[in-house]
């Protein structure tokens, strides 16, 4: 280990103390940057400066620091640091392993613009003033595991190309990731953005905000409105357990569906229609209820759980569980030409068909789409509210029973999706 410059005594804790001037002086001598354990007195100015390794390792600067633009080529180590200034990070350049393990950031602290090529660490870090990390970028990992931010975090435009890790952070003033971008390097692999058990005191900005890989805010709290208009969620999302009174983001941006949990999907309904994001609502919940047929039902039977899952299915196709209207139309549609073939295949509307009209027999050579119209009447006359059902075939050569059975079959379906058309009106376009 080597300190530069002499010795101005002992502080009260035993350290050495040392002027930032003669700091400045070992630098212009060329001689290596390591003051493991000391207390720097004074203004330390290194702007515009180049440096190999340094270690400030257990270091306290009782006055301001600044390190704008300087360019690290090495690790950067400042693990249990004390800064009582300012510190000034502004556009400076981390080419190595950027260790801020566990300091103290007494008060405002800036790396706007900085590049962390390697693996920025702030574990544990405080930062008891103005954090600014505002278009800062961070190469492979970024790591504020445990963090304290007293102040105003403010990560807005930065970049992270690796993980971004926050877990179990506190933000106990507002905190602002607008239009950050996670993972947005095209040529990275998806990486994760962590925030599980993070805290957030007031307001959490992440408008317009980037999420390449998948985000995690499991067990998160916002105890102010969280924000995430505009934010583009490209990898699966995790709301588990997160607690949240107000979370403005919107279903279509969350390209992969939550992470499954049914309360993290029943919380995010609940929400979407406090916010009055209707189709939010029914995107969300078409998708938890496909979600949820994925997953076991312990509390049934298994043979119960595969008929239950039959009918789902097939309540998923014919009215999107009453937030798809059309789908039942175009079921309609189908059902309707289905049986008019059917009606032409057995002989409705051949020379062999009868049909009784005020008790008397109607033989006539029926077109296709005249078969259609009798098709259409019988399916809309399940309900009997619109039209009353045509008269019954009769089809030589056919059983009474298949033509008896085909009709009131029809009719059955056109009563049930009727019904389910209703409720679906009811929960979507009518609410």
């Amino acid at each position: 280990m080597t300190a530069a410059g002499a010795s101005l005594g002992t502080s009260e804790d035993s350290r050495e103390v040392v002027l930032a001037s003669e700091i400045l002086a070992a630098i212009e001598r060329g001689e290596p940057v390591d003051y493991d354990g000391v207390i720097v007195e004074g203004d330390l100015d290194l702007r515009w400066r180049s440096f190999g390794s340094v270690n400030f390792n257990d270091t306290t600067f009782r006055g301001s620091v600044d390190f704008s633009a300087t360019n690290f080529s090495g690790d950067a180590s400042f693990e249990r640091t004390q800064f009582n200034g300012d510190a000034n990070f502004r556009g400076a350049r981390f080419d190595g392993n950027a260790e801020f393990l566990d300091v103290l950031f007494s008060d405002s602290v800036d790396f706007e613009r900085a590049q962390f090529s390697r693996c920025a660490d702030f574990l544990m870090t405080r930062f008891d003033g103005d954090a600014k990390f505002l278009n800062a970028k961070f190469g492979k990992n970024a790591n504020f595991n445990e963090a304290i931010f007293g102040e105003y975090a403010d990560f807005a435009e930065s970049q992270f190309d690796g993980d971004a890790n926050f877990l179990i952070v506190e933000f106990n003033d507002d905190a602002n990731f607008l239009r950050a971008g996670f993972n947005d390097d095209p040529d990275s692999p998806c990486k994760n953005a962590d925030f599980s058990y993070a805290q957030f005191d007031k307001e959490a900005y992440f408008n317009d905000a980037q999420f390449n890989g998948s985000a995690y805010f499991t067990s998160c709290w916002f105890k102010g409105d969280a924000l995430f208009e505009g934010t583009i969620f490209r990898g699966e999302l995790s709301l588990t357990r997160a607690r949240y009174d107000k979370l403005f983001i919107r279903w279509y941006n969350i390209k992969r569906g939550l992470i499954y949990d049914d309360t993290a999907y029943l919380s995010l309904l609940k929400n979407f229609k406090d916010l009055g994001y209707l189709e939010d609502y029914d995107s969300c919940y078409f998708e938890y209820r496909k979600e949820r047929r994925s997953h076991p039902w312990p509390l049934v039977g298994d043979g119960e759980e595969a008929i239950r899952k039959g009918v789902d299915i097939l309540l998923e196709w014919f009215y999107g569980y009453g937030t798809k209207p059309l789908n039942t139309i175009y079921f309609s549609f189908g059902i309707i030409i289905g049986f008019g073939i059917f009606w032409r295949i057995i002989g409705l509307g051949k020379k062999d068909h009868l049909v009784y009209e005020n008790g008397r027999i109607d033989t006539r050579i029926y077109e296709m789409p005249e078969v259609l119209d009798f098709s259409a009447k019988v399916f809309l006359s399940g309900m009997r509210l619109f039209i009353e059902p045509p008269s019954h075939p009769k089809i030589r050569g056919r059983s009474r029973y298949l033509v008896g059975g085909a009709f009131y079959f029809e009719r059955v379906l056109g009563a049930l999706f009727f019904v389910l058309f209703f409720l679906a009106i009811s929960g979507t376009i009518v609410r």
